[in-house]
Protein backbone atom coordinates (compact mmCIF):
# COMPACT_ATOMS: atom_id res chain seq x y z
CA UNK A 1 0.00 0.00 0.00
CA UNK A 2 1.50 3.14 -0.84
CA UNK A 3 1.02 6.16 1.21
CA UNK A 4 0.19 8.54 -1.64
CA UNK A 5 -2.92 6.23 -2.82
CA UNK A 6 -4.27 6.15 0.89
CA UNK A 7 -4.81 8.37 3.55
CA UNK A 8 -3.50 7.38 6.70
CA UNK A 9 -6.37 6.92 8.29
CA UNK A 10 -7.07 4.15 6.34
CA UNK A 11 -3.76 2.10 6.77
CA UNK A 12 -4.35 2.79 10.31
CA UNK A 13 -8.24 1.87 10.62
CA UNK A 14 -7.71 -1.33 8.62
CA UNK A 15 -8.90 -4.78 9.92
CA UNK A 16 -5.09 -5.70 9.38
CA UNK A 17 -3.80 -3.94 12.30
CA UNK A 18 -4.68 -5.71 15.21
CA UNK A 19 -3.21 -8.84 14.58
CA UNK A 20 0.33 -6.96 13.46
CA UNK A 21 -0.01 -5.09 16.49
CA UNK A 22 -0.50 -8.16 18.92
CA UNK A 23 2.21 -9.66 17.76
CA UNK A 24 4.42 -7.02 18.63
CA UNK A 25 7.12 -6.93 21.70
CA UNK A 26 5.49 -4.88 24.57
CA UNK A 27 8.10 -1.75 24.60
CA UNK A 28 7.70 -1.74 20.50
CA UNK A 29 3.93 -2.06 20.61
CA UNK A 30 3.68 0.65 23.25
CA UNK A 31 6.56 2.96 20.95
CA UNK A 32 4.17 2.38 18.31
CA UNK A 33 0.60 3.41 20.09
CA UNK A 34 2.68 6.45 21.01
CA UNK A 35 3.16 7.52 17.41
CA UNK A 36 -0.27 6.27 16.49
CA UNK A 37 -2.41 8.15 19.41
CA UNK A 38 -0.28 11.30 18.27
CA UNK A 39 -1.22 10.84 14.51
CA UNK A 40 -4.80 9.98 15.55
CA UNK A 41 -5.03 12.85 17.26
CA UNK A 42 -3.83 15.07 14.72
CA UNK A 43 -6.11 16.71 11.87
CA UNK A 44 -2.94 17.12 9.08
CA UNK A 45 -0.14 14.38 9.17
CA UNK A 46 2.21 15.06 6.74
CA UNK A 47 3.73 11.94 4.39
CA UNK A 48 7.18 13.27 4.84
CA UNK A 49 6.54 12.59 8.99
CA UNK A 50 4.86 9.24 8.20
CA UNK A 51 7.42 7.64 5.99
CA UNK A 52 10.21 8.80 8.56
CA UNK A 53 8.44 6.87 11.12
CA UNK A 54 7.31 3.96 9.62
CA UNK A 55 8.06 2.04 5.83
CA UNK A 56 5.78 1.62 2.93
CA UNK A 57 5.92 -2.10 4.02
CA UNK A 58 5.27 -1.59 7.63
CA UNK A 59 2.40 0.73 6.69
CA UNK A 60 0.97 -1.99 4.53
CA UNK A 61 0.92 -4.33 7.20
CA UNK A 62 -1.41 -2.00 9.82
CA UNK A 63 -4.72 -2.88 11.41
CA UNK A 64 -7.33 -1.19 13.35
CA UNK A 65 -5.59 1.66 15.95
CA UNK A 66 -9.35 2.69 17.46
CA UNK A 67 -9.59 -0.93 17.95
CA UNK A 68 -5.86 -1.75 19.89
CA UNK A 69 -5.89 1.58 21.73
CA UNK A 70 -9.02 1.06 23.40
CA UNK A 71 -8.13 -2.58 23.79
CA UNK A 72 -4.75 -1.70 25.59
CA UNK A 73 -5.43 1.77 26.76
CA UNK A 74 -9.11 2.02 27.67
CA UNK A 75 -11.68 3.89 25.81
CA UNK A 76 -11.19 7.94 25.10
CA UNK A 77 -11.42 9.79 28.00
CA UNK A 78 -11.15 6.88 30.54
CA UNK A 79 -8.68 7.71 33.53
CA UNK A 80 -5.89 5.28 31.70
CA UNK A 81 -6.37 6.31 27.99
CA UNK A 82 -5.79 10.09 29.42
CA UNK A 83 -2.40 8.50 31.17
CA UNK A 84 -1.48 7.12 28.06
CA UNK A 85 -2.19 9.97 26.02
CA UNK A 86 -0.41 12.38 28.30
CA UNK A 87 2.32 10.43 27.81
CA UNK A 88 2.37 9.58 24.14
CA UNK A 89 2.49 13.47 23.79
CA UNK A 90 5.83 13.48 26.20
CA UNK A 91 7.42 10.72 24.42
CA UNK A 92 6.77 12.76 20.71
CA UNK A 93 8.27 15.87 22.28
CA UNK A 94 10.93 13.79 23.83
CA UNK A 95 11.89 12.54 20.56
CA UNK A 96 11.29 15.75 18.58
CA UNK A 97 14.56 16.66 21.28
CA UNK A 98 16.47 13.78 20.52
CA UNK A 99 16.39 14.66 16.80
CA UNK A 100 17.31 18.23 16.91
CA UNK A 101 20.13 17.00 19.42
CA UNK A 102 21.77 15.20 17.30
CA UNK A 103 20.80 17.22 13.88
CA UNK A 104 22.74 19.78 15.96
CA UNK A 105 26.02 17.46 16.93
CA UNK A 106 25.02 17.52 20.42
CA UNK A 107 26.16 14.26 22.70
CA UNK A 108 23.63 13.10 25.69
CA UNK A 109 26.53 14.06 27.64
CA UNK A 110 27.06 17.97 26.48
CA UNK A 111 23.44 18.84 26.67
CA UNK A 112 23.32 17.11 30.13
CA UNK A 113 25.72 19.40 31.34
CA UNK A 114 24.07 22.09 30.01
CA UNK A 115 21.00 21.66 31.54
CA UNK A 116 22.44 20.40 35.03
CA UNK A 117 21.35 16.85 34.88
CA UNK A 118 23.17 13.29 34.83
CA UNK A 119 24.24 11.64 31.08
CA UNK A 120 21.39 8.66 31.59
CA UNK A 121 18.51 11.09 32.97
CA UNK A 122 18.91 12.43 29.54
CA UNK A 123 18.98 8.93 27.71
CA UNK A 124 15.97 8.01 30.08
CA UNK A 125 14.24 10.74 28.45
CA UNK A 126 14.87 10.39 24.55
CA UNK A 127 13.61 6.45 25.65
CA UNK A 128 10.56 7.34 26.56
CA UNK A 129 11.56 5.73 29.95
CA UNK A 130 10.42 9.04 32.73
CA UNK A 131 8.65 12.45 31.67
CA UNK A 132 10.23 15.55 32.12
CA UNK A 133 8.87 18.68 34.16
CA UNK A 134 7.84 21.70 32.41
CA UNK A 135 11.40 23.50 33.30
CA UNK A 136 13.27 20.29 32.22
CA UNK A 137 11.38 20.88 28.45
CA UNK A 138 12.47 24.71 28.74
CA UNK A 139 16.57 24.03 29.86
CA UNK A 140 16.75 21.31 26.47
CA UNK A 141 15.47 23.97 24.08
CA UNK A 142 17.47 26.66 25.48
CA UNK A 143 19.80 24.30 25.75
CA UNK A 144 20.04 23.23 21.51
CA UNK A 145 18.99 26.96 20.76
CA UNK A 146 15.38 26.57 19.74
CA UNK A 147 12.94 29.25 20.59
CA UNK A 148 9.36 28.52 22.40
CA UNK A 149 6.32 30.35 21.03
CA UNK A 150 2.78 29.63 22.51
CA UNK A 151 0.37 30.38 19.11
Amino acid sequence: MEIKNSTIREVLFSDEFVSYFENLDERTRDKYAYVIEIIRTQYVISEKFIKMILDDKKLAKLKNSDKMLSKYYGEIGSIKRIEFEAKAKAWYYAELLKEVRKKEKVTQQELAEKIGKKREYVALLEKGETDMQLSTFISITEALGLQLSIV
